[in-house]
């Protein structure tokens, strides 16, 4: 996209729309983020009541939380 030597006024029309795509495929559905990590971390931890976790799976704990952390704070910003 071409926006050298336009008026800024036209400039923020051509990035309207795909920094509203953007939004939409980053934010637009972040409740479901959130239950899709919700949804992985319960499992694990089912898992981790039964035995104990192997290693990968204890990374993917991990990072699933942080993920879970990270949606939040996303929603608590973003979302008030």
């Amino acid at each position: 996209m071409q926006l050298t030597g336009l008026p800024l006024d036209q400039k923020l029309k051509k990035l309207k729309a795909p920094i509203r795509k953007w939004n939409r495929e980053v934010f637009g559905h972040i409740d479901l983020k959130i239950q899709a990590f919700q949804k992985e971390l319960t499992k694990l931890d089912l898992i981790a009541q039964d035995r104990e976790l192997q290693e990968p799976e204890w990374h993917r704990r991990y990072a699933v939380q942080c993920q879970l952390w990270l949606w939040k704070a996303r929603k608590e910003r973003y979302w008030k």
